[in-house]
This record gives C-alpha cells, structure tokens and sequence, in this order.
C-alpha cells in the first residue's frame, strides 16, 4: 500500500495516513486512513477491508460511499462533510510468520478499487448527490479505475512494490516482461466476449419481440454464432446469470 499512496502523492498531490481508532471497524484486519491535502488538511477518509473472509463477504471487490461530500450535511454550516469511502477486496491473507504474498491479479484489483475510492474522495462538489461517484455517465464510471490499474504495468511503479518479502530482491525484469506480454494474450478473445455482451444486451432492449418466433436463448446463439470463435453448446443458458457489467 506503501507504493500505491507514493503513487497518488505523485499523480494527485495528496497524503494518505493510517487513522485507525479514528472511527469503529467491523474487522481487527480493517484499516481506517486519512486523505490530506498538500496543506496537510484532510480532505476524506476511507476504510480498506484487505483479506478473503469466505464466512462474512462474497466474492470479488467493490468499492462504495459510506457518505458523499455534502454542504448541507455539515455540522457547522460552512465546512462541507467530508467523504468517506470503503474499498473492499479478497486478497491471499497472511499465513502463520509469512505476510499477505498477493498475486499481480490482487495488486492490480486494489489499484482498480483505489482508482473508483479517489474519484469519491478528491470531489470538490459540495452538492452532495452528486458529489465523487454520484452522476457519473455510465460509460465513464470505469475510467479512474482502468487508469489507476494501468500504473500495475508502469516499470518504475510495479518496480517500486514488487519485491521479494524476505530478500527485498526486486522483481526480475524477464518476469516483467512476461507480464506485459500477458497483459495483450488473446486479447482477441476478451474483445469478442465483451461485443457478444454488447451485441446481445441490444438486440434484447431493441429487436426482440417477447412470445415471438425467437426465445432469449435463441437470440443468445445467434449472436454468438458472429462474435465467438467456439459457438456456445444448445443448452447454454449463460443468459441467466447475465448482468451486463462493464469490468
């Protein structure tokens, strides 16, 4: 996390410190910090809930507002409420003596969730319903966050925090470039799942005529049949489980 706060101070201008005891969390593992600005003012907060708990929390990561900047929220009339965010992942946990050995996979989620946390937080609207993530345009809620994730395969950023956690050896630079050459792998592929995704979410609100010659499924594979390279088996039903999202 060290990198990643060297990271925005560099980008953005801004501090981020530990404020645990400032406020109650729901797990020893959460940690509260506090966002200042080149003046030293705070200007937000955020909780970041780290390891996989498969007990308490689903799968994957999410970032949401605990309060939105707000004038009229503010306790003294002038100064506006100040934002708070959660970031909440399901990173590898440390084990016995070793601490949490994350993935890239993981480091790169928390550079994606830290890219949706910074556009709450370092909002100047103090209108507060549409203050940081609020009213954004639904093609754009992704763009801080693919920014921030992006840095993961800057050389001198992934250089700066990835090292080995007991010689403090630093990534070698061949196992850098694999990952760079990773990175565009059947990029191909990833871009025709996303226009079956597209292609099939239209022809649903546009063309498609309930009780008409063609059920969901069917328009599913006929979609699928231009866009994927291995057409999906009769008995796909991948439309139940179908939420458009745009990660």
């Amino acid at each position: 996390m060290d990198g990643l706060f060297k990271l925005a101070k560099t980008l953005f201008g801004i501090d981020i410190e530990p404020a645990d005891g400032l406020a109650p969390v729901w797990n020893k593992d959460v940690r509260f910090y506090c966002v200042k600005d080149s003046s030293g003012s705070p200007i937000a907060y955020f909780y970041f809930d780290p390891y996989s708990r498969p007990s308490e929390k689903r799968e994957g990561a999410w970032m949401d507002e605990v309060v939105s900047r707000s004038r009229v929220m503010s306790r003294n009339g002038t100064t506006p409420r100040l934002p708070i965010a959660h970031m909440v992942c399901n990173q590898t946990p440390p084990f016995g003596d070793k601490p949490s050995l994350m993935t890239f996979r993981e480091v790169e989620t928390v550079f994606h969730e830290f890219g949706h946390a910074l556009q709450h937080m370092l909002t100047k609207q103090d209108e507060g319903l549409v203050a940081g993530i609020r009213g954004i345009e639904w093609d754009a809620v992704e763009l801080p966050s693919q920014f921030m994730e992006n840095w993961c395969y800057h050389r001198d950023t992934l250089m700066s925090i990835a090292n080995h956690y007991e010689t403090g050896e630093s990534l070698p630079e061949e196992v850098y470039l694999k990952l760079l050459a990773a990175r565009t792998f059947r990029a191909g592929s990833l871009s025709l799942r996303q226009l079956r995704f597209a292609s099939v979410d239209l022809e649903l609100h546009t063309k498609y005529i309930p009780d008409g010659s063609e059920s969901v499924f069917d328009v599913d594979q006929r979609v699928s049949r231009k866009t994927q390279v291995i057409p999906p088996l009769p008995e796909d039903r991948f439309l139940c489980d179908f939420t458009m999202g745009i990660f």
